[in-house]
């Protein structure tokens, strides 16, 4: 692994002294990545890891104390790679990383459009602005090329449809324009998008509005 990690010198330069070449070697070990090798689809190289624990014993545990303390690592009894510690994993390696549960393609597709879903409906994000496939690719940890494809397909079903929104900001008055998809009234018919939908509704009444004489219905 130092061996590798020195062929890509330029990406450790990129984050600096926030991971030695012992703890890259752990979080890879960790997903368990560092025994497999990089698979490749459609030219992107990526890590298929199976799982995301580390059960730490002597030295190592200070190591992982300071991955956690850097926001690379969680801890909940043993160690794990956080989602910003995967992020920098794979600026070290050059390599993309993916769990097993993605590695059927069906259960890829499912992924992708449930995180529409979930954007179509959290006020938080923004529920009116288009998710792009960059978006999706870094939250599930996918290849982009897979991200994408699974957009394409999921366009071609109806689900999806490709869009932008622009708006010109209070806060600074720069005109932003937003690029990516939205959900279509198909979408808004399955029962999971119906399920996200309650499920935000009951969290705007209970809490948004807890102490208002307001309440917010499903309009759709």
């Amino acid at each position: 692994m130092a061996e590798y990690l020195k062929i890509h010198s330029q990406e450790l330069d990129l984050v600096g002294p926030l991971v030695n070449d012992h703890q890259a070697e752990m979080m890879l070990h960790a997903i368990g990545a560092d025994h497999r090798k990089a698979r490749n689809y459609k030219g992107r190289l990526f890590y298929q890891a199976y799982r995301n624990y580390y059960d730490a014993g002597g030295n190592d545990v200070e190591q992982w104390d300071d991955l956690v303390s850097k926001g690379l690592a969680d801890k909940n009894g043993c160690y794990c790679v956080s989602p910003h510690g995967l992020t920098v994993l794979e600026h070290m390696t050059g390599r993309s990383v993916i769990y097993d549960d993605y590695a059927n393609y069906a259960d890829c597709r499912n992924a992708v459009l449930t995180e529409f879903l979930k954007d179509s409906v959290y006020c938080g994000h923004g529920c009116w602005l288009p998710t792009p496939a960059t978006t999706i690719a870094k939250r599930l940890h996918i290849p982009l090329a897979l991200a994408r494809e699974a957009c394409r397909n999921l366009a071609d079903e109806g689900y999806i449809v490709k869009g932008h929104y622009g708006e010109l900001s209070d806060y600074d008055w720069m005109v932003y324009c937003y690029h990516g998809y939205f959900v279509t009234d198909k979408a808004k018919e399955l029962d999971e998008w119906k399920e996200l939908w309650a499920a935000e509704v009951d969290l705007i009444n209970n809490e948004v509005n807890h102490d208002k004489d307001v309440e917010v219905v499903i309009g759709g």
